[in-house]
């Protein structure tokens, strides 16, 4: 489904948006490319022209995703209060046989109570993943012009800074300054 996509999507993009939160909006900075592996750097080479530009259109299209992404916060609120009564709706069903119809038209109208909700946000929720196809194609587009530098390399993570920004990673879990 379209719509677990852009969920994973933007779970996946909110660990890009943690790193490239401490990058400064002084582009002008050579930037650089760090590649981790086990915690431990093993590049670390300046950004050519090619590959900044498309890091900078990333960025920009993280931004006007972030911004039409907003309404994922309701959609996730729909669903777990739809999911909670679900849930406890379910449980009462297990407890009491006896109550059997009067459970399953409850199911069946919190149920319907939640499509009804999403189908009211569709608007925005193509919104968001028109937004989502175009942040995946300038993600696909920086990848396409780090490839070449990160050839031969054994890493599992990468970084961007620019001048004088320290690096802030995750190493098992933790957020690190190496």
């Amino acid at each position: 489904m379209r719509f677990k996509m852009t969920l994973a999507l933007v779970a996946c993009m909110a660990s890009i948006t943690t790193v490239a939160s401490t990058l400064s909006a002084d582009k002008t900075k050579p930037a650089r490319l760090i590649a981790y592996s086990d915690c431990q750097p093993v590049l670390d080479v300046p950004l050519n022209e090619l590959q900044l530009a498309a890091y900078d259109r990333l960025k920009a299209q993280q931004r006007e995703f972030d911004k039409v992404a907003l309404p994922l916060k309701k959609v996730d609120a729909l669903i777990q209060s739809h999911d909670d009564e679900i849930a406890d709706i379910r449980q009462a069903y297990a407890n009491y046989e006896e109550r059997e119809n009067d459970n399953q038209r409850r199911i069946e109208a919190a149920s319907q109570k939640l499509d009804r909700a999403l189908a009211e946000m569709e608007s925005e929720l193509k919104l968001i993943d028109g937004q989502s196809d175009a942040l995946q194609i300038a993600a696909m587009a920086f990848d396409k012009t780090i490839e070449p530098t990160l050839a031969g390399i054994d890493y599992d993570q990468v970084q961007i800074l620019r001048e004088n920004q320290t690096s802030r990673m995750y190493c098992d879990g933790v957020v690190v300054n190496p």
